[in-house]
């Protein structure tokens, strides 16, 4: 595996019943699972999963289970956005459930893909090796979606859907309406805004050189939970 650098071998599970031919090969069955369970919990470690989700956890308001089983990055968004509407006092309206209105003889796992959301992220070119005779500009936008979204100040609650008619939904559109809205500042640029600073906060915290290893990688974790979660919206 590449990133535990160690080597895994592959077991033939599509034919059980040859390792149980003698005890040689249950053992060696048994020795293939543990040993997997091992390189789980190596990358996990690796990857700092449980406090990661923690944090992330943390910062969204869900529950831990759902961001450790691999929850969608969605999830966290409802729950964050809720909980920021709901002290703001707004009533959000509940989420439809798509399996009232399914077939009866719908599979489990058709309702399962029926309820995840998909989107299209943005385009990602791949760079090509190679000599290049013409100069090469590498632009890396600094925190570029929280930026738009503190900029043009994009939230539900500045954009007034009365004045934007059906045939008039371009972006230019829209950015004017919420521009025009500007002196009201919406609960998600607010939200990222907060994001945002403390993530610089913490980020100079970890250059102090005063503080321990456990406490630097404490911050990491840290700013790298608030720009997952900045970046999500």
């Amino acid at each position: 595996m590449s990133l535990l650098d160690i080597e895994r071998y592959e077991v033939d599970l599509h034919h059980p019943t040859k390792h149980y031919r003698n005890s040689l090969d249950i053992m060696n069955l048994v020795y293939h699972g543990s040993f997997d369970a091992y390189l789980v919990l190596s990358i996990a470690l690796k990857l700092q999963i449980l406090s990661l989700s923690k944090q992330l956890t943390k910062l969204a308001g869900n529950l831990w289970s759902t961001s450790i089983n691999g929850g969608a990055r969605t999830d966290r968004n409802d729950y964050l956005l809720l909980h920021a509407f709901y002290k703001n006092q707004f009533i959000c309206p509940d989420k439809r459930d798509r399996r009232v209105n399914s077939k009866q003889d719908s599979t489990e796992e058709d309702i399962i893909k029926q309820n995840e959301s998909s989107f299209s992220g943005g385009l990602v070119l791949e760079p090509k090796p190679g000599l290049y005779k013409k100069y090469v500009l590498l632009l890396d936008f600094n925190s570029l979606y929280p930026s738009i979204i503190q900029e043009y100040n994009v939230c539900h609650t500045t954009m007034n859907l009365q004045k934007i008619g059906a045939n008039e939904t371009s972006m230019d559109m829209i950015a004017q309406e919420m521009l025009s809205e500007s002196q009201r500042i919406g609960i998600l640029p607010k939200l990222v805004r907060k994001f945002v600073q403390r993530r610089q906060q913490v980020k100079k915290a970890m250059k102090d050189p005063t503080i321990s290893d456990s406490q630097r990688n404490q911050y990491d974790i840290e700013q790298k939970a608030l720009k997952g979660t900045a970046n999500n919206h």
